[in-house]
C-alpha cells in the first residue's frame, strides 16, 4: 500500500475542491430569476369620434411577495387632431375587491398629439404575504370633442385572481 504524503494530498485536495466549489458559483449565478405572474383581463373597446380605436384592459402582477395593478392602452387612429377633452384611467389593486393601491393616468394629451399608442398606468407595489384574491380592476373617464355631451366613464371588465 502506497502512504500518500501530507503535501500530496493537500494538492488532491485543492484540485479537486477549486472545481467543485467553481462550479457551484457558476450554478448559483445563472440560477433563473422567479418570473413575475401577469394575468389580464379582457379587452374593452372604445371608439374614438373619427376613425379611431381604444382598447383597453385591467391586469395584475404579481412578484414573490409584491403585486401591482396596471390599465394597458392600445391605440390607433388614422387621422391627427383633436379628438379627446378628456381620457383619464384609473387603475385599482385589490384583494376580494377591497381596495389596496390606487392609480390614475391622463392620456388626454398623448391620444390628441399620437396617432399610435401603448401605454400602461400602474399603481404601486403592494407587499403582502396574504395569498389569493387579488386583482387588477379600473375604469377611464372621457370626453369627446365638441360634442357637447361633457364626461362619461366606464368600467372595465378586472383581471382574473392570482395568489
Amino acid at each position: 500500500m502506497t502512504r500518500l504524503s501530507p503535501r500530496t494530498l493537500r494538492r488532491i485536495v485543492t484540485v479537486g475542491t477549486v472545481p467543485v466549489v467553481a462550479a457551484g458559483a457558476i450554478l448559483a449565478v445563472t440560477a433563473a430569476p422567479a418570473l413575475a405572474q401577469t394575468e389580464c383581463g379582457p379587452n374593452k373597446e372604445q371608439t374614438a369620434p373619427v376613425g379611431g380605436h381604444a382598447l383597453l384592459r385591467a391586469c395584475i402582477q404579481k412578484d414573490g411577495n409584491q403585486r401591482r395593478a396596471y390599465i394597458q392602452l392600445q391605440y390607433a387612429r388614422t387621422y391627427g387632431g383633436k379628438d379627446w377633452d378628456k381620457f383619464v384611467v384609473h387603475v385599482r389593486l385589490e384583494r376580494n375587491d377591497a381596495d389596496k393601491e390606487y392609480g390614475s393616468c391622463d392620456w388626454t394629451s398623448d391620444m390628441n398629439n399620437y396617432k399610435t399608442l401603448n401605454q400602461k398606468c400602474y399603481t404601486d407595489w403592494y407587499i403582502s404575504g396574504t395569498t389569493g384574491g387579488w386583482t387588477g380592476d379600473g375604469y377611464y373617464v372621457y370626453n369627446y370633442n365638441l360634442d357637447g355631451l361633457g364626461d362619461k366613464s366606464a368600467s372595465l371588465t378586472g383581471s382574473p385572481k392570482v395568489s
